[in-house]
C-alpha cells in the first residue's frame, strides 16, 4: 500500500479532530458551565481548546501537504512518532485518570484515538 495515502487520511484524521474542538463549546455546554468557573479557569479552558484545536489544523496540513515528506524522511518519522506517542499517552495515561472507560461517548473517544495512533504507526513501519 502506498504510505503516502495513509498519511493523507492521517492528516485528514488530525483536521477532523480540530473540527471536532469547534463543537466543544456545544458538546460540553459551556454556555451554562464555564459562567460557573473563575474568569482565569474559564479562559484557560477555552484558550487550551483553541491551541489543541490550532495543532491539529497545522500537523494535519503539513501531512496533506507534505506526504512524501512525512514518509521518506527522518523528520517526518519524528513527526509521526511523535503523534504516535500522544496518542498512546492520550488514551493510556489521560483517559483513564481523567474519563475512564466506562461510557458510551469515553468509548468513542478510544476509536478516535487508536484511529489516529494507527494512521500514524503504520507508514513508520511499513
Amino acid at each position: 500500500m502506498n504510505m503516502e495515502i495513509i498519511v493523507y487520511m492521517a492528516g485528514a484524521h488530525l483536521i477532523f479532530c480540530g473540527l471536532t474542538h469547534l463543537g466543544f463549546g456545544k458538546i460540553f455546554n459551556w454556555e451554562e458551565e464555564l459562567p460557573k468557573m473563575s474568569p482565569e479557569n474559564r479562559a484557560c479552558i477555552q484558550i487550551l481548546n483553541h491551541c489543541l484545536m490550532l495543532f491539529w489544523y497545522i500537523v494535519g496540513i503539513i501531512y496533506l501537504i507534505f506526504p512524501g515528506d512525512i514518509v521518506a524522511t527522518s523528520l517526518g518519522n519524528a513527526l509521526l512518532t511523535s503523534i504516535c506517542i500522544f496518542w498512546v499517552i492520550r488514551l493510556l495515561v489521560i483517559q483513564p485518570i481523567y474519563v475512564g472507560f466506562k461510557t458510551k461517548e469515553s468509548w468513542i473517544q478510544v476509536v478516535i484515538f487508536l484511529s489516529g495512533f494507527v494512521f500514524s504507526l503504520i507508514p513508520l513501519v511499513c
